[in-house]
């Protein structure tokens, strides 16, 4: 199933737009941090949706969309970081590429470890050679996002927590680039949005229970 409609995505979060009282400051970061705190709360289905958002770059529209209607939303690159630390913890870290590689009338579950990595692997190729699109396993070409290359970047830190990659990247840094790769008009380049992702991932395997926050 690789394309699902946008309205399925955050159907958990718009249940409850009428906010009670005046949204100050304070009230609409609090409301930001429980659409966060909500994340572990859904069921794979579900978060296999947000995860598709996220990785296509739609998560940034739908978010706005929200924030209009009057919903506070948190950052699109915070929500979708927490997203994936999320599919961390559940061992589904890999499972998107499982989702890509699936072809029709083939069941999910039949999609070996084998394939699942061959897909990864030829996103990560792609990212590489900083390329618009990327193949699935059947060479139907897909567009190539920085937030895609996030993912793959965030699944590979953390299921590789030691690994040395990008020594010099800081915080601030990974962050700025995650902001940016799920922005309305990323400019940076895709293998910084990897580089970006392996950094959280390596965090947040090490720490998967920290708290929620905004930055």
């Amino acid at each position: 199933m690789r394309h699902l409609l946008l309205g399925l995505a955050f159907a958990s979060l718009t249940a409850g737009r009428a906010f009670a009282g005046e949204l100050t400051p304070e009230r609409i970061t609090e409301l930001k941090i429980v659409q966060l705190k909500g994340i572990p709360y859904g069921d794979d289905w579900n978060i296999r949706v947000k995860r598709d958002n996220c990785a296509t770059g739609r998560s940034h529209e739908i978010r706005l969309e929200l924030n209009a209607e009057g919903n506070p939303q948190p950052p699109t690159n915070v929500y979708c970081r927490y997203l994936l630390r999320e599919f961390g913890k559940r061992g589904l870290v890999n499972d998107y590429y499982a989702q890509i590689a699936h072809q029709k009338g083939e069941p999910l579950e039949t999609i070996t470890t084998k394939v699942v990595t061959q897909q990864y692997e030829r996103i990560r190729t792609a990212i590489k050679s900083e390329r618009d699109t990327y193949t699935d396993m059947k060479d139907n070409p897909y567009p190539l996002t920085c937030a895609l290359a996030y993912d793959v970047g965030y699944a590979y830190g953390f299921t590789n927590p030691y690994a040395d990659d990008f020594p010099n990247l800081t915080e601030v840094k990974a962050n700025g680039i995650a902001r940016d790769c799920f922005s309305e008009n990323p400019a940076g380049r895709k293998r910084h949005g990897y580089a970006a992702g392996v950094f959280h991932g390596r965090v947040d395997a090490h720490n998967p229970d920290a708290p929620f926050v905004l930055y």
